[in-house]
């Protein structure tokens, strides 16, 4: 090899290797200082334990991070400092045939560090620049969001918010540019003075000119976001920031640049990791460093990494190890059924799709899909019965009811919850003033952890995720809740009251919450969404006015308050300080103010208030960083699910009760206090036991439930709570007598209790899947429509089965043959299910016709059409959801091309696997062409007398007779010689009758939606 392509290919070689050392040391530098920033940034105990596993963990995942910065590095070096690049920035009379980041012992490339007879290479000249670019962003990053946060705290106004908001960017800008300057001045004397100093300066190596344009685009970026994003999206530029950019993971990025930086530059420096006087032992020593950090990477991936309260760590506590463990999950989920393998997700079989945690596990088929350790049994499958007693004879009035729901409403910020003993604060005197005259439940857990799936679930004692029935998407809300459902309101107005509601936020406009309500006012609601808009004193009076108006008759009232929910906003009445959790026990200080307000206008009329139920409870908590978590939604900690309820019955002595709760129980208790019955099964169990004999029920077990951002279940009783994601198969078991606030998981050293727990929350999963109420399971009502009682008489048989599970018992065509060359039909096939199977299998159909002998002396097939390839009823029908017995029916259009030369055309159906749809399921079928089943040949145009329209391919004549089918063609058995004509004549053959008979009128022919596009969910 010459010389120059020698010097190329190590300079290509040695920017690889620098390159990929300094992103890896850059990337597990960074990644462990983050874990320490999150183990400092956790509140309460962290065992020793766990910070030593968490550290090997950081470092795994930095090491994967920083690997791949090193890679991309390496090669954009390679690729980039070559010959040209070397002579611009260094000014050498005569460059190599390559240029590196790495100094020779034999001669002094062009980056090595200048020394103080050396002239400085003309990239010198940019690097105080570079300088005053960061610590510009980084000053421009730390004001903004202080200047903004004060501007919030001061001001209700978003257009003042908005405003002295930008002016103070475009001046904090203008000054940081000025110091900027001075910045350029001194690093340049600093040059002057330290010519030696550029080994240290991570911005004296030619790999930062790589990152040359980083700055001024972020700059660019920040002013516009800070300073445009704050008119257009009225103020909450701050909050859209902290989500896209928080603050640890915008300063996990720098510091990773910046590290990387150091590194190009020391590496590039002649700094070597392995000190020069050990040179006869670089290579063993470097071996063993690889290999000790091997091992420590593997047992973080295997072992250490997949501990609970590690993964909780990694996960919610720092973004960056988000990000890498979100990478490894996709690297080892090898068949993309959702779970990997390592970091404790645990996929059992990772190349069997259908087996997973998480899976649906087929009742007593055998096999353990959820990776669980047994097959489920049928007999867990049953709804626990419910505590009952009746109502004592003197409180059975026709009382009014009055439903107020609060939104995010923690219950120890509460003087009932101890909040005022704890702190000294008093931020719910009336409530507090209504508790010491009702019975108050001390612990409530909401059923979700947001208002979008937790209201519904108070209003119709059922489970947002996995109960009620629900419509499409509205933009920017929930999903419609469907006329399906019964709620509150129908269940008052349906035992004669009058009903009143008073919404607050913009979720119940047109949401469906109106059902069963007379006077339904969302004024406060439709105006244009105001995260700062201030509402209790308004519900109070539009309350107030409601009562007075439907005096004389009896009502029920539910009024919602919104102003605890964030955006906190500052009330000039009572502060208790200026973080956001002061701002926010304003909040509930300013909406109790408000509801005593309606509660003394009540007391002030003693028929009122001696004649009407009030209930008081919220739908969910927030949390203040007690598990890493600002605001609500995403976890089903303590702090964001419990909730205070307040039940006052006139005249019943006060009492707290030690029930353990739910706003479910909300429904069924109000229907007990006031005979009216709902009608329908629901989750929530009445409280009138508690209420009136102190009953309690220590063994029962409430749910809780979040999607976002993964799928999460809880389960609850008086001494444990378990919380699993579904997802990453990973779980906390809390012990609530010991840890109340949940700070210890001991779902590793309580294996007794994690086991019972983990089965409480499997059966509950179970139950609410395998239910077949389409009332009270959303997921068996959107498949309703699949599930028949029996066959139509007028349908088609042709038999066939498949893994001796799935039975062809009919098909029919709407409309009915013959069809015109243009015809669209839809054909709807029935299958019987003889059996329970895990697969989800996809149904398609074709048609299409062959002639017998083409030009080529080959059989010659003509214009095929084919349908989708579907799962039934779009996943919510899937096989493996069938139970024996079950008769599912599926349709699907076809399209008959207007320039199909023949007058017959084959039909012809088969069923593929759900994960790829191409892997064909075989049939047991008497005709069989190419995996697919004839289902029959259809006459096309008018026909001709005595033709009939269909001709089954049982009936076919034998091969080798006139008219007989083409054996040999791609279309098989069932394909009649088509030169000829129309199909050979023969009688209508009158289809076999049913083997179920209908229980009524045929249903008639419809075509399910599709597009759905997956399983049943849970």
């Amino acid at each position: 090899m010459s010389t120059r392509p020698r010097a190329l290919w190590r300079s290509v070689l040695d920017n690889l290797r620098v390159g990929l050392t300094a992103g890896v040391l850059a990337g597990m530098v960074a990644t462990l200082g983050d874990a320490i920033i999150t183990i400092a940034r956790t509140r309460g105990h962290l065992p020793f334990g766990v910070t030593l596993r968490l550290l090997p963990t950081a470092l795994t995942l930095g090491l994967i991070l920083g690997g791949l910065l090193g890679v991309a590095q390496g090669v954009v070096l390679a690729i980039a400092l070559g010959r040209r690049t070397a002579r611009w920035l260094t000014e050498a009379d005569e460059p190599d045939a390559g240029a590196s980041l790495v100094g020779d012992s034999d001669e002094t490339t062009a980056f090595t560090p200048s020394h103080d007879d050396e002239p400085r290479p003309r990239y010198w000249a940019i690097t105080p620049y570079l300088w005053a670019g960061a610590l510009w962003l980084a000053g421009f990053m730390f004001f903004v969001p202080r200047m903004m946060r004060s501007n919030m705290r001061r001001f209700n106004a978003r257009e003042l918010i908005a405003g002295r908001s930008a002016v103070q960017a475009l001046v904090l800008a203008a000054a940081l540019t000025l110091v900027g300057v001075l910045v350029v001045r001194a690093v340049r004397l600093l040059g002057r003075l330290l010519r030696r100093m550029d080994t240290a300066n991570p911005f004296a190596s030619p790999g930062a000119a790589l990152f040359v344009l980083l700055f001024p685009v972020v700059a660019v970026g920040a002013i516009v976001l800070y300073v445009v994003g704050a008119k257009a999206s009225q103020a909450s530029s701050l909050a859209a920031l902290r989500q896209s950019f928080p603050p640890q993971l915008t300063g996990y990025v720098l510091a990773l640049v910046l590290l990387d930086l150091a590194a190009l530059r020391l590496l590039a420096g002649g700094l070597a990791l392995v000190p020069a006087r050990f040179a006869q032992r670089r290579r063993p020593i470097l071996a063993g460093g690889a290999a000790t950090l091997t091992l420590v990477a593997l047992a973080s991936l295997l072992w250490w990494g997949g501990h609970p309260r590690v993964k909780i760590l990694t996960e919610v506590g720092s973004p960056a190890m988000q990000a890498a463990v979100g990478l490894v999950h996709k690297l080892t989920d090898f068949d993309r059924d959702g779970v990997g393998m390592l970091l404790g997700e645990n996929d059992c079989k990772p190349f069997d799709r259908h087996v997973h945690p998480g899976a649906v596990d087929i009742p007593d088929n055998g096999v353990d899909e959820n990776c669980w350790g047994g097959d489920l049994s049928a007999k867990t499958l049953t709804l626990p019965p419910g505590q009952s007693a009746p109502v004592p004879p003197e409180f059975r009035r026709p009382y009014n009811v009055l439903l107020i729901t609060v939104d995010t409403v923690r219950f120890d910020h509460t003087g009932m919850g101890g909040y005022k003993d704890r702190t000294g604060r008093d931020t719910t005197p009336n409530l507090d003033r209504l508790a010491t005259e009702s019975v108050v439940f001390n612990d409530v857990h909401a059923p979700s952890a947001g208002t979008m799936a937790s209201m519904p679930a108070i209003l119709t004692s059922k489970f947002f995720h996995s109960g009620i029935a629900l419509g499409p998407d509205r933009p920017h809300k929930g999903p419609l809740i469907l006329p399906e459902n019964r709620l509150i309101g129908e269940v008052m107005k349906d035992a004669g009251y009058r009903t009143g509601a008073i919404v607050t936020h913009d979720y119940f406009v047109d949401w469906g919450t109106d059902q069963g309500i007379d006077d339904y006012d969302q004024d406060i609601a439709s105006g244009p969404r105001d995260p700062y808009l201030v509402t209790s004193n308004t519900v109070t009076d539009k309350a107030l006015a409601w009562i007075a108006a439907n005096a004389g008759r009896k009502w029920f009232l539910w009024a919602h308050y919104l102003d605890p929910h964030g955006r906190y906003v500052a009330h000039p009445d009572k502060s208790f300080g200026n973080t956001e959790e002061d701002i926010y026990d304003g909040e509930l200080y300013f909406t109790d103010k408000h509801i005593g307000r309606l509660l003394d206008s009540m007391r002030k009329n003693p028929g009122l208030w001696a004649n009407t139920l009030i209930i008081v409870t919220s739908d969910h908590g927030d949390g203040f960083n007690e598990h890493g978590i600002i605001n609500h939604a995403v976890a089903l900690y303590r702090e964001i699910i419990s909730v205070p309820l307040i039940i006052r019955v006139p005249e019943l002595s006060p009492r707290i009760s030690d029930q353990l709760a739910t706003p479910l129980d909300v429904l069924p208790t109000i229907a007990e206090l006031v005979g009216a019955p709902i009608g329908r099964r629901v989750e929530g169990m009445s409280l009138v036991g508690p209420i009136f004999y102190g009953k309690t029920d220590p063994a029962r077990v409430v749910f809780s439930e979040t999607n976002l951002p993964v799928p999460q279940r809880a389960a609850i009783t008086k001494d444990w709570k378990i919380i699993g994601n579904i997802r990453s198969n990973t779980y906390q078991l809390f012990d609530r007598r010991n840890d109340p606030w949940e700070k210890n998981n001991v779902y590793s050293t309580s294996p007794a209790a994690a086991r019972d727990m983990q089965h409480k929350l499997q059966e509950w999963l179970d139950r609410l899947f395998f239910a077949r109420d389409e009332q009270s399971n959303q997921s068996f009502r959107q498949a309703r429509a699949n599930f028949v009682d029996a066959v139509p008489a007028s349908a088609h048989k042709v038999p066939a089965t498949w893994m001796d599970a799935i039975e062809l018992v009919g098909w029919e065509a709407n409309p009915p043959p013959p069809w015109p060359k243009d015809a669209k039909p839809v054909i709807t096939v029935y299958f019987r299910s003889m059996r329970t199977i895990a697969e989800s299998l996809r149904l398609e159909l074709m048609v299409s016709g062959d002639h017998p002998i083409g030009p080529d002396g080959k059989p010659q097939n003509y214009w095929p059409s084919s349908s989708a390839s579907i799962v039934f009823g779009g996943g919510f029908a899937a096989t493996s959801s069938w139970r024996p017995g079950d008769i599912v029916r599926e349709s699907l259009p076809l399209e008959i091309r207007p320039d199909f030369p023949l007058t017959w055309a084959d039909l012809r159906l088969r069923l593929t696997d759900d994960a790829s749809a191409t892997h064909t399921v075989q049939p047991k079928a008497g005709a069989l062409v190419n995996d697919w089943v004839p289902l029959g040949t259809i006459t096309l145009g008018d026909g001709k007398p005595g033709t009939p329209a269909v001709v089954l391919p049982a009936l076919m004549p034998p091969p080798g007779s006139p008219g007989a089918p083409n054996p040999g063609g791609p279309g098989g058995p069932g394909a009649p010689a088509p030169s000829t004509g129309p199909a050979p004549s023969a009688a209508p053959i009158p289809p076999t009758p049913a083997k179920v008979a209908p229980k009524a009128a045929p249903p008639a022919l419809v075509t399910p939606k599709k597009g759905i596009g997956a399983k049943r969910p849970r």
